[in-house]
Parts: structure tokens; sequence; C-alpha cells
């Protein structure tokens, strides 16, 4: 590896993420730098010295610990002297191996700087670790994040589907569970795995990849009210179905809970969990975190032998019992591209998912690993506040 390297977190954060930075702390020690904020702190030219950071808690903290952005970088051949600027600094600080942490749209990011670098003949190594709870990054089996979210979305629907049976004869039918996902519904997905007796939610599981009726879809609930006297609907953000409806409600579980309430007055349970998918570091997959340690592993070992241009995947070697290893692909594979939820894993009636599914998503959210707890909550650090800090220094 080339002098000193560069970490830098892009795009949504995870629960687990913050294995990926402890793991290379481990490895690379002061050599080390952080960007504060992803592109925000690289646009700036701001990196973080490791030797400085109080890495206590960091490793079994949620969110990312030093920051994260949504922002795209611009085109070389438009702006050359971003470029420049970025290369000269990198040269300043001995930055020869940057590790960019993200999705399929951060990835997009690594590439960007990658062929730069390339472009420009600068001596510069890019490997990317791909991150999202979305699990939609193209040619891994699973991303870093994933497992975890997945893990918190089948027990919160199964509390919340418990909460709901225990109600239903003299208060609310009806809960609408809405998970993240952009455009693709593996995070609903997962909520099959709470259905633990025929009785049990979620009933239905809505995902932008399904097709089906509205009239369809109003007969199955009706179906579920009959039979259970309650329904528990999981849906994923990104699905559209329902975009042509009622147009001043905000989300998808409000359309769908206005379309209830019109045809079966009705009332819904809306239930958008939001950050917490992602941030509920206290019931985090064991399998999550462990391929987290093992792609940044290998992500330095594949700098090591002066690798760049690439992003670390997870191989699927084995369904029962799950076998995986870790591997790698070219960055001009992922870039940009995404992975959506395969057809396969709907039931016929594609409002719910089969057993092929259940099968693919349950080894991913195996094993707890809780964090220290001190006085009843868990023991999580504070270093993102230092990053404000700096950051807004620079303003």
């Amino acid at each position: 590896m080339r002098g000193n390297s560069l970490f830098m977190h892009s795009g949504g954060v995870t629960s687990v993420v913050n294995t990926v930075v402890h793991t290379l702390r481990s490895e690379l020690g002061d050599n080390l730098l952080i960007c504060p904020y992803g592109v925000t702190g690289l646009s700036r030219s701001i990196h973080m010295a490791s030797q400085d950071i109080n890495w206590s808690h960091i490793e079994n903290s949620p969110a990312m610990a030093f920051g994260s952005s949504r922002l795209r970088l611009p085109e070389l051949k438009t702006h050359p002297e971003f470029y420049q600027k970025l290369f000269n600094n990198f040269k300043e600080k001995n930055i020869g191996t940057v590790f960019c942490n993200g999705g399929n749209n951060s990835q997009h990011v690594a590439a960007q700087i990658e062929q730069a670098a390339a472009t420009l003949q600068q001596p510069l190594q890019v490997i990317g670790i791909p991150k999202t709870i979305d699990n939609d990054v193209l040619h891994t089996d699973t991303a870093i994040g994933f497992g975890s979210a997945a893990k918190y979305t089948a027990i919160s629907c199964m509390e919340v589907s418990l909460d709901l049976a225990s109600m239903c004869h003299t208060n609310s039918k009806v809960l609408i569970f809405q998970t993240m996902g952009r455009n693709v519904g593996w995070l609903a997905a997962a909520s099959a795995i709470a259905k633990q007796h025929p009785f049990a939610g979620p009933h239905l599981i809505l995902v932008p990849e399904a097709s089906f009726s509205i009239d369809t879809l109003l007969q199955k609930i009706q179906y579920h009210l009959r039979q259970h006297n309650h329904v528990v609907i999981c849906l994923a953000e990104g699905i559209t179905h329902f975009n042509e409806l009622y147009p001043n409600q905000p989300t998808p579980a409000h359309k769908l809970g206005a379309l209830i309430q019109q045809h079966f007055n009705l009332s819904s349970h809306i239930v958008i969990p939001d950050y917490l998918q992602r941030a509920a570091r206290h019931i985090a997959s064991s399998t999550d975190i462990e391929q987290s340690i093992a792609m940044t592993q290998h992500a330095m070992k594949l700098a090591k032998n002066g690798q760049s241009g690439i992003m670390i995947t997870v191989d699927r070697i084995s369904e029962s019992p799950y076998a995986w290893k870790v591997n790698h692909v070219p960055l001009s594979k992922v870039a940009g591209h995404e992975r959506s939820l395969p057809r396969e894993f709907l039931t016929r009636d594609e409002m719910h998912i089969n057993q092929q599914g259940i099968d693919y998503i349950q080894p991913l959210i195996q094993g707890e690993s809780l964090p220290i707890f001190k006085n009843g909550i868990p023991c999580y650090s504070n270093e993102i506040y230092q990053c404000i800090e700096k950051i807004q220094q620079t303003d």
C-alpha cells in the first residue's frame, strides 16, 4: 500500500458500519486518515488523523462515527480543477489508498475518483466496500448493514403484530408497517420471518417488484379481516402502486390507510420506523458484523497487493448450511446500478414472500452482538459531535 490510507463514508448510515473503520484502524494504525462527512469533507480537503480520535466504543456504535454525505462529485471533464486540487491534497498528506464505504451511488463516487486518478496519472488506489440497508448493490450476496436492519424489521414486525392481535376485538384491526428501501423490497421482504404462526402478521407484504391490482389487494385485506379479525401489512417505501391515489397523503403507508378507510371504514395504525431500522445497534446481526470485518480485511489485503478500481463482495457458497466467502468485482460493474428483489422470492399472488425468499434472508440475521451497557443504556461513541465541529470551522 502506498503511504497513508483515507477512509470515507458515503450515503445512508447503518448500525454496524463503524466496524469497517475500526477494523481499518486496527490494521493500519496511525497510517489511517478519516474524511469527516464523506464527500463534504473530501471537497473541503478536511482529514482527521486517527491518533487524535477517541476510539473507545466506536466499533459497537450505530450510524457513522465520522459522518456521511449524499453529495456527488463533479465530473472530471467539466471540473478538472476539483480533481487537481484533490490529488494535490492527497500528495501533501501522502495518501495512496482510498477506501470508500457506501451503496451503489457511493461506489459511483469511488469509481469517479479512481478513473480521475488514472486519467491524470496519479498514483492512487481506490477500493469500495459495499454498505446499505437496502441491499440493492449488484454482484454481492449482501451489503454491510442489511442483515442487522432485516433483523430489526423482522423483530419489530413480530412485536407490533402481537400488539395488534391483543387488541383487535375492541380497538384497531389494521396496522401498516412501512420499511425503508428506496426502490427495492429487500427490507420489507425480511418482515416475512416474523410470521411464526398462521394467524400472525405480516399477512401481506407489498414490494415495488410485485405486480398486483388494487382490487385484488382489497379482496386480500377483506379475507384476512374475516379470518383473523385483524390484518398487518408490511410495505416498502419505494412502492409505486398507490402513486395516483390520495395525492395529499405523504407516504405509501398513508395512501394505503386512506384506501382502507374508504373501502372498509376502518382506521389504520401506521408504523414508520425509518431511521430506527438502520440505527438499532442494540439488536445487530452477528453475521452482519462478521461479514463487515471479513470484507474490510479483504479490502486491505487487495490494497497491499496493489489492486484498485474494485469493490469487495460476499459470495454465497451454500444455502443450508449457510456458507460464504469474500471476493471482489470491478467498480465499473457496480457503480450506479441497482439490484432488485428477485421475483422468484414472491408468492404466486405477489403479495407475500415465499420460503425461497425467507431461506435467502434468514441466515443474514443470525446471532446477537450486544453493545456494552451502562446505567441502562448502551455506551455509544460521541465522536460524531467532534466531526460536526471540524466541518463548522470551515464554513
